[in-house]
Order: C-alpha cells, then structure tokens, then sequence
C-alpha cells in the first residue's frame, strides 16, 4: 500500500517548503502543478487539481471562514469531488515510487473527513504533516501576499486551526516554519528518517531550499491574535511532535481551547443558513459535560441532566436535518410551478430563521444553567426539563407547519402532476 503525505497547514505556515523539500528527498509529486508567485514563492508542488477540487468543495458547502454545514458529507456535490478525487489518487500511487508520493493544499486543513474517506478508497495510506507557524508571523505573511482584510484572515486562520484540531489524526506530524529558520538539517533529518531516506546528497539538496526570501514576515510589526490562538501557539510552537503528544482529546484543556476558538469563528446568525455553527454547539456541549464530569460528587444530578439535553440536542439535530431534506424534496417536486416555488422557498426560510432561534436558545440556556448549577442545583433541573419541553414543542410546531403545507390546497391541485412524474420516472427505470 502507497503512502499519501498530505502537508495541511493555515497557509504562508511552511506548507509549500515543505513539500519542496519532500520532492527533494525522492517523494513523487503532481507534475501538473501551480508555479511560484510573488504571493508564494516556493509554490511549486501545488497540485491544479486537489487546488480546483478543494475550492469546488468550498463552493458546494459555503464554508467559506465559518463553520461546515451539518451533513456536508452526503451532499451531491461532495460525492462528486470525492469520486474524482478517489480517482486521482488512484493515479498517483500508480505513478508513485515505493517512499509514496505528496500533495499540499491549506483549505485541504478543513475537509479532513473527507481525505480520509476519499484516501481508503483509493486504497493508500494517510499520513499528515501538519506545517505550523505562529499566528502572528502567520498573518503577517498573509497580509504581505495577499493584502486583504486582516479580520478575514483572522477567521480564515482560526477555521483551519479549529479543523486540523477536531479532524487530525493522533500521529499528524507538525513541523515548525520556524524550524526552517533556525535548525534546517534538524528539519531535513526529521523528514527524511520519516520515509527512510539515508542519501547524504539528497539530504544536502533538501537543505538548500529554505531561503531568508520566503520569510515574507520578516521585519513587520507583530499582528494581536485571539486569547485562543495565543494559548495554542504557546502549545506548539517549535515542536516537532506528534499532536497526541500536544493533545489529548477528551481533556478539558483541549475541549476549553475548542470552545473558545468556536466563539471566535461563530458569525452573525443572519448570515447563515440553517445548519451552520452546529459543531459549536456539540463542542461546549462536550466542554459543559466535562466540566460536569469533574464536580460529579458535588453535583452528581446535574451531570446526569446535563448528558440528557446532550442526547435530547443531537436528536433535535437530526430532526432538524430531516426535515430540511423533507422540505428540499418537497421544493423539488413542485420545480415546474414558478408560484408555487416561491412559496416553497419562503417557507423554507421561515423554518431556517425558526431552527437559528431555537438553536441560540438552547446555547444560552445551557450556558445560564451551568453557570446557577452551583447556587442552586435542583432548580437548573427543573430549568432543564422544561427546557426540553420547550424544544418538544417547537419540534411539533414545525411538523405542524411542514403539514400544513402538505395539506394546502395547492399541494392537493397539483397532487396529479406528482403523480405522473413518478409514473414516468418508474417507466423509465423499467426501459
């Protein structure tokens, strides 16, 4: 079985000097790749096509510097790009010698899922190298290459940070930029022994690489970064390690840094459709629980109410999630009726604004309840309750609404159009 190196990183981290010197030390890489620029000047290695598929990805899903919309993996467009992917790396590894081959692309950092699904298929092994910086060298670079806004860099950072954090495997490698700058060899040799390549003249070759040139931060005034961001850099800056030797995942101080990273992502509610920011929410749930977790012989109920509305959101999730497939559906079918659409569409978006409510109720609720726990115990249970009652109802509400639709009158007029449609289309899968 061949061997994908994939270099993640939050970009202008080291990801293409990585690769460079990868290629140097026998690595196979895309031959059809994107040439150096003023923006990236060791850009050679980037693949044109995981650089097209990737940025297809961000079209499909509108992650864009947020959150990942819930069930991204099982939309169309996604299985698409997960088929063209499989079979690219099924060509790679063709075409690869038995050290493996490499790819690098930074938005890659937020579709690791779907790297490992696309990577089993095509029967190779996975193996990341995450390429760090600190962040405020990081979007010193980012601003020296591309000049944009400093605040959409500041989102981009943290959404591809928070990803490689929830995503990467324990044995994702990081490897330092600054590394590069102060101990080259140290880097090469680490690489190197990480794919079994003892070749002096190689290794010499590889060294080379780094030049002061690529520092594209050097002499620019420090940039301030998030409490978060500042806390993770003093995590693992300059280690080359493993990130299970950096984290464990089910420890407070990694579910503590999640949360607050999630609070810097999380943009204005208006701005998203139903579905976005979900990651959020199961991440302070997990934080809330372990927290719970610790003070369980102070307040042993609490802990026990608090694992019910965990299990009571994820299934008003799912619920929420169906839905909007059964009112997508719905939208589908009556496509041909341009009126009819449009009240289809409206409704679709009345139930999204509804779901956001009822989603930032529940984050406040429990936020509030965690915090009277100690002063009173027993009245956040019964808080709790009917908190749960509450969403009971809203749920209701919304199968009522999704059922006064489909008892509408317009619903019944065009019942024998749907019904000629599906008589066509069993027709056809007879033929």
């Amino acid at each position: 079985m061949k061997t994908l190196f994939l270099i993640v990183g939050t970009g202008q981290s080291g990801t293409s000097l990585t690769m460079q010197v990868l290629e140097k030390l026998g690595l196979s890489t895309d031959q059809e790749g994107f040439l150096p620029s003023q923006n990236n000047l060791a850009g050679t290695g980037g693949s044109i096509f995981v650089r097209d598929m990737m940025r297809s990805l961000t079209k499909a899903t509108e992650v864009h510097s947020s959150f990942r919309p819930s069930g991204w993996e099982s939309f169309p467009e996604v299985n698409d790009n997960a088929k063209l992917l499989t079979n690219y790396l099924l060509d790679q590894a063709a075409n690869a010698g038995e050290q493996g081959f490499a790819l690098k692309f930074p938005l890659a950092s937020i579709f690791l899922p779907l790297w490992v699904r696309v990577a089993g298929d095509a029967k190779v092994k996975l193996r990341l190298i995450w390429s760090t910086r600190r962040a405020s060298d990081t979007l010193n670079s980012l601003m020296n290459s591309y000049g944009t806004d400093l605040a959409s860099k500041h989102l981009t950072y943290m959404q591809r940070v928070y990803y490689l954090l929830r995503d990467a495997a324990g044995d994702t490698i990081l490897l330092p930029y600054e590394g590069w700058i102060e101990n080259p060899s140290k880097q090469v040799a680490f690489l190197a022994d990480m794919i079994g390549v003892n070749d002096p003249l190689k290794m010499a070759n590889a060294q080379a690489v780094f030049t002061e040139t690529l520092n594209r931060s050097s002499n620019s005034a420090a940039v301030p970064v998030p409490a978060p961001v500042v806390a993770l850099d003093d995590k693992i800056y300059g280690k080359i390690c493993r990130l299970d030797e950096v984290f464990q995942r089910d420890s407070l101080e990694y579910l503590q840094l999640m949360t607050a990273l999630a609070d810097e992502i999380v943009e204005p509610k208006s701005k998203r459709p139903v579905g976005y920011g979900e990651e959020a929410y199961e991440m302070r749930l997990r934080f809330i629980s372990k927290l719970a977790s610790i003070s369980s012989k102070a307040c042993p109920t609490m802990t026990k109410q608090i694992k019910l509305l965990e299990k009571q959101f994820k299934n008003v999730k799912t619920e929420h999630f169906n839905m909007k497939l059964s009112l997508a559906n719905y939208c589908r079918e009556r496509k041909d009726t341009s009126d009819l659409l449009k009240g289809a569409k409206a409704a679709y978006y009345r139930l999204s604004s509804e779901c956001d409510t009822m989603e930032e109720r529940i984050e406040n609720r429990m936020q509030w309840r965690y915090q009277q726990a100690e002063v009173n115990s027993q009245a956040k249970i019964n808080n709790l309750s009917k908190q749960i009652d509450d969403l009971n109802n809203g749920n209701k509400a919304l199968r009522d609404r999704i059922e006064q639709l489909k008892s509408s009158r317009s619903w019944k007029v065009t019942a024998p159009v749907r019904w000629l449609v599906r008589i066509v289309r069993r027709l056809t899968r007879v033929e």
